[in-house]
């Protein structure tokens, strides 16, 4: 949580910062660092066979700069990987498009990059 758009987004746009740092430490429990590798898989290695991935990311979300840096490295360890970035979207925009209509196009565009990895031969 050191990126640009943590401290860009970090305030007012939903997700403020207060929240990222508890859902941390809700995730990641008393006494255990943020920087284990289901919590923070940017920091790792990353694990063999995993499946192809598509990552949504809303433009105006904190969390925004560390999607760009798992899809690629993702994509550098030979994963196929699909980013869908969805400007001017806020965190959860996907589970609110009945609120925020302008994220349904992010969210069929995620779909149809999904589709070729769930095509059976």
């Amino acid at each position: 949580m050191s990126q640009p758009s943590v401290a860009r987004y970090g305030r007012g746009y939903d997700l403020d910062r207060e929240f990222l740092d508890w859902f941390v430490a809700a995730y990641v429990g008393p006494g255990n660092s943020a920087a284990v590798p289901l919590a923070s898989p940017v920091l790792h290695p990353v694990p063999t066979g995993l499946p192809a991935t598509v990552i949504l990311a809303a433009e105006c979300d904190p969390l925004f700069d560390e999607a760009r840096l798992y899809a690629d490295k993702l994509s550098s360890a030979g994963i196929a990987v699909r980013l869908v970035e969805a400007p001017g979207m806020l965190h959860a925009f996907n589970e609110l498009t009945h609120l925020i209509p302008a994220g349904a196009p992010y969210m069929a565009a995620a779909v149809a990059a999904a589709r070729p990895f769930l095509a059976h031969p």
